[in-house]
């Protein structure tokens, strides 16, 4: 055999079992894992239950779980054909959940509250974020400390949940909406690093690693210093689909938590499904920002997506809709057994 061609030869065998290791490096995870039973030929021949599912905003680490349950056919093997889809800020949510062309979203608290003045027909299945992520960034040496030093500051506004969310700040300064000014539509990061902006409204594993990245010395205020205990990253379903084919939403919910977990274990690993899911993400933010977001999803004192009953209706207590008929109870608390 010529010599070049047995060189080129050996190079393809290398490469193909570097292929082959990385694969069987990344099924280990979940093969392993012994909440997941692996699908029997009987329930692979039979047809997927197939599940659509929205996030409420765009691809990054706050959706690390899903991605990483997707990526590594944790789905796959609940029997699960789960499609995620990508964020659009003109997608009407509720509507399509309410008309079956949507079985699962991602909902925040505030959003969740709203829909649920317009119809009864919506459940929780767990809340990611144990903690309030929201945060206030101010530049270094600004002297704006707390909320009280929000008086007659530019705040950036993304949308009426941070309206609501700003508002609330500033009452625990005794200020009122007259005393700050809320400017709107502002997603462009130079607003604030030109001094257009005093104060930018974001999430701590967000803008934060931006800033970051970017060299410019920040300081944050976060939202639960001050009162805000929200439950955020709220996932959920229909009453219709949790009563006619809950073993589907159940599924889903084993998975997504049993992704979850791995996500948070094996960060690596989830930085690979996050960018096989949207390319175009930076990885060394992507890599920051799963760190930032780990303390407001896993506390290790409760078992991930949880949500306290007491807590649930204090909250929802605040929007008058004191009623824990809109969480799905029973089957959180069968998921939370198998402490996920």
């Amino acid at each position: 055999m010529n010599k070049n061609l047995l060189i080129v030869f050996v190079c393809i065998i290398f490469v193909a079992i570097l292929l082959l290791s990385s694969k069987l490096a990344d099924d280990k995870y979940h093969l392993r894992d012994p909440r997941i039973k692996p699908s029997s030929k009987l329930e692979l021949s039979q047809k997927k239950t197939v599940l659509s599912f929205m996030p409420n905003w765009y691809s990054g680490a706050q959706f690390s779980g899903y991605y990483y349950a997707e990526h590594y056919k944790i789905y796959e093997s609940f029997n699960l054909d789960v499609n995620i889809l990508r964020f659009d800020n003109d997608y009407d949510v509720l509507g399509h959940l309410i008309a079956g062309e949507l079985d699962v979203a991602v909902m925040s608290m505030n959003y969740f509250a709203d829909a649920c003045k317009q119809t009864d027909q919506i459940v929780v299945l767990a809340a990611i974020f144990q903690y309030e992520p929201s945060v206030f960034i101010v530049k270094e040496n600004s002297g704006i400390e707390c909320p009280t030093d929000f008086k007659e500051k530019k705040i950036i506004c993304k949308n009426k949940d941070w309206k609501r969310m700003i508002y609330r700040i500033i009452s625990t300064a005794g200020l009122d909406s007259s005393q700050v000014e809320l400017v709107y539509g502002q997603n462009d990061l130079a607003a604030f690093t030109s001094g257009d902006i005093d104060i930018w409204a974001g999430y701590a594993h967000n803008e934060p690693v931006e800033f970051d990245m970017a060299g410019i010395e920040t300081s944050n205020i976060y939202a639960y210093d001050y009162g805000v205990i929200n439950y955020e990253g709220l996932l959920v379903t229909t009453r219709d689909l949790l009563e006619h084919n809950s073993d589907a939403v159940e599924s889903f919910l084993s998975a997504s938590m049993i992704g979850w977990d791995n996500s948070i274990k094996n960060p690596e690993l989830t930085l690979k499904a996050i960018q096989c899911f949207d390319s175009s993400i930076s990885i060394s933010f992507q890599r920051q920002s799963l760190a930032k977001i780990v303390p407001f999803i896993h506390t290790g004192e409760k078992p991930l997506g949880c949500v306290d009953i007491s807590r649930w209706n204090s909250l929802m207590g605040e929007n008058g809709l004191e009623d824990e008929s809109y969480l799905a109870i029973d089957l959180i608390n069968k998921i939370h057994s198998k402490q996920y």
